[in-house]
């Protein structure tokens, strides 16, 4: 197998600054905050339940398991 000459890594910095120019038009275009419909995946992240008021409880935990 060839090692990679310079115009592949040209290529490839060409087609990555095209991807990131993409992804910079797709967020102001939309503007919605945080959410991005790119960074969808299957099966990742997380879950919670958060008071926004910073108020620590346990009312929820309580709650689920009665």
């Amino acid at each position: 197998m060839n090692a990679p000459d310079k115009e592949d890594f040209k290529v490839n910095f060409r087609l990555q600054e095209e991807r990131i120019a993409t992804m910079r038009k797709e967020m102001e275009s939309q503007n919605r905050g945080l959410y991005r419909e790119s960074f969808e995946h299957d099966n990742c992240g997380i879950g919670a339940i958060v008071n926004i008021k910073g108020k620590k409880t346990q009312i929820w935990i309580t709650v689920m398991w009665n």
